[in-house]
């Protein structure tokens, strides 16, 4: 992710002015968003509108609607890694993660992603890129843990 990489300066625009180096300027950036202050509001605004981007980006990749979200199952593979995505490259809670992925509460999604851990192998989808087994089968994690399997077709 991003925000681990060595050099990346990513985690520095998320700062206080006083905690980041001198020679970053965050004001193009934040412009660039439609953030008029450097300010706590304005940075949160900023980390919001990129974890957007993440969840944008693997909706695309995957050919899906926002609505699919929502029709989608609870334990769907896809909606795991990407919610494991969201956790390890963002720093957004758990809760806002369920409830933006419409995986009902941040207890369940914390039981999802062990699971998915848990289980390993190949049946599971990457983390990076959850959408790289389509026309594979797959697995998600039902009500109670029950292991399910479904056929994600290519669209």
């Amino acid at each position: 992710p991003l925000k681990s990489f060595a050099w990346s300066s990513w985690p520095a625009y998320l700062l206080a002015r006083s905690k980041r180096p001198a020679w970053l300027r965050v004001e193009r950036l934040l412009g660039e968003w439609g953030i008029p202050k450097d300010s706590p509001a304005g940075r949160q605004r900023l980390e919001r509108a990129m974890e957007e981007l993440i969840i944008a980006e693997d909706l695309k990749r995957g050919r899906w609607q926002e609505a699919d979200l929502k029709t989608r199952p609870k334990g769907d593979s896809v909606k795991v890694a990407l919610a494991e995505r969201l956790r390890a490259e963002t720093t957004m809670r758990v809760g806002w993660i369920a409830e933006r992925l419409a995986m009902s509460t941040r207890g369940y999604l914390n039981h999802l992603v062990y699971r998915r851990r848990k289980l390993g192998g190949d049946n599971t989808i990457s983390r990076t890129d959850p959408f790289a087994l389509l026309g594979r089968k797959t697995h998600f994690i039902g009500l109670y843990g029950k292991r399910y399997f479904e056929a994600l077709e290519p669209y």
